[in-house]
């Protein structure tokens, strides 16, 4: 994305990139969008939704691809979708499913070791990830908490997001809600951990 690289430099190897707004405030999008263009490239994108199922996030990415409203493919607006929108978005799903270039993990109730253990089997099959993706930080728990208080819960987290990172040699991507004073919710190891964070007001 221009604009966003000329700002930022753009994602690079090893780094941990945090995406902060307030709840519906256009998180996910800004991510699914740097999502497709990873994928337009060929790149390999692994993805953790703990809030959208896959097949949404597909017809997400596809949508954004081709420019397509997805307030029409959700039925959220008064226009339909027509025919020619209807099969560049099955293409372009079709596309990506073939290529094997995007795995999405949508599990219910998903652990940071579930993250973990994942992203180990994917990069083995794949042998490397370009992108990893976690959407979003709040909803990651830990599987023993070991009486930690929440902001620690959440300060492990993204310290070992940031070890992925490093791990695979590729950019982790993610996003944390914000509080009512504009600030990442829980903990501000967030920020601290972040070698890019992103505020959408």
């Amino acid at each position: 994305m221009f604009s966003l690289d000329q700002a930022t430099g753009g994602l690079s190897k090893n780094e941990l990139w945090v995406v902060g707004a307030q709840t519906s405030g256009g998180k996910t999008v800004l991510m699914l969008q740097i999502m497709a263009n990873f994928l337009q490239l060929g790149k390999k994108v692994l993805m953790f939704s703990l809030e959208t199922e896959a097949d949404m996030i597909a017809a997400r990415i596809a949508a954004n691809t081709h420019n397509i409203d997805m307030g029409t493919i959700l039925n959220k607006t008064t226009g339909l979708i027509d025919d020619v929108s209807y099969k560049k978005i099955k293409t372009c799903i079709r596309e990506i499913h073939d290529g094997g270039i995007l795995s999405i993990v949508d599990e219910d109730s998903m652990t940071l070791e579930t993250i973990m253990s994942k992203s180990q089997q994917r990069n083995d099959s794949w042998k490397g990830i370009d992108l990893i993706v976690v959407d979003y930080i709040q909803l990651v728990t830990l599987a023993n908490v070991k009486d930690k208080a929440r902001h620690e819960q959440v300060a492990e987290v993204t310290r070992t997001l940031k070890q992925l990172a490093k791990r695979y040699q590729c950019p982790v991507l993610t996003a944390t809600q914000l509080n009512d004073d504009g600030k990442a919710r829980e903990s501000r190891a967030i920020t601290h951990d972040a070698d890019v964070y992103l505020t959408i007001f």
